[in-house]
């Protein structure tokens, strides 16, 4: 009996670790880009948590396409006058959309059409 006793606080110890670990950040770094500029400092930009949210396009185009943005972007300069670094970061999205016209040209069209009601026509 002792032996069951101590599996099941082994057991009940294992599940209660389960929910009072700490849990894993969703928060992430999604891109990293370091250049160096022509005095000699690098500048570090850093894109955290980066989401697009698709929505309905208000103007019901089926060619539309509408997204909400969220996230946060830092940067960091380093090297000789760093402190005394001054500029504007601006951060977008370049869009291409791959399409082209077709090489033929459909064409369509119809006649009048005359309809006698209950007529029969001789040829």
């Amino acid at each position: 009996m002792k032996v069951m006793g101590r599996v099941l606080v082994a057991v009940v110890a294992a599940v209660a670790a389960l929910f009072v670990g700490t849990g894993t950040s969703h928060a992430g770094l999604d891109n990293q880009l370091s250049l160096v500029d022509g005095g000699g400092r690098t500048m570090t930009i850093q894109q955290w948590d980066t989401f697009l949210d698709g929505v309905f396009p208000l103007d019901r185009n089926r060619l539309t396409r509408e997204w909400f943005h969220s996230g946060k972007a830092v940067y960091s300069v380093v090297g000789p006058g760093a402190d005394e670094f001054e500029g504007t970061l601006e951060l977008g999205y370049q869009v291409g959309f791959p399409w082209s016209l077709g090489v033929g040209i459909n064409f369509s069209y119809t006649t009048p059409n005359f309809l006698f009601d209950d007529a029969q026509v001789y040829a």
